[in-house]
């Protein structure tokens, strides 16, 4: 999405990518060793762990762009303000996209991405229980 509507993600958008890459991860080494029973329950407790961060980060997110709470993480993107003139520094600050972790730039079906982001978590969440309370189950 980001690179088709030239919509770079904030700080809080970045967070959330890398911590679904880990999803992903594990889920792929979840599968590729589903017959061993250390590392399944190892793999299903980890990505238990994750899509709980992934919620609790799409949660805070989304409070933010719903201006529930204030934001505590600084969103600003700027960086190398070594401006030696006026000038240099309207030319940066000019060039420099506003990246408001509080300001959704691309909704689809009127939720932005992080709240999609939240709702896929929440699901992934009672899907990664619901496997782990069968796979104790089947003791």
């Amino acid at each position: 999405v980001q690179y088709i509507f030239d919509d770079p993600p904030c700080k809080l958008c970045l967070y959330q990518r890398w911590v679904w890459i880990l999803v992903f991860i594990f889920s792929f080494v979840s599968i590729i060793y589903r017959n061993n029973k250390f590392t399944k329950r190892l793999t299903l407790y980890s990505l238990l762990f994750l899509s709980a961060v992934l919620l609790l980060l799409g949660i805070y997110h989304s409070s933010i762009e719903m201006n529930i709470i204030e934001n505590i993480i600084s969103c600003s993107a700027i960086s190398g303000l070594d401006a030696k003139n006026i000038e240099e520094l309207d030319s940066i600050l000019r060039e420099t996209r506003v990246n408001n972790c509080g300001m959704p730039r691309t909704k689809i079906f009127k939720l932005s991405l992080t709240n999609w982001s939240t709702i896929i978590a929440f699901l992934f969440v009672l899907y990664t229980i619901s496997v782990l309370v069968k796979n104790i189950n089947l003791k």
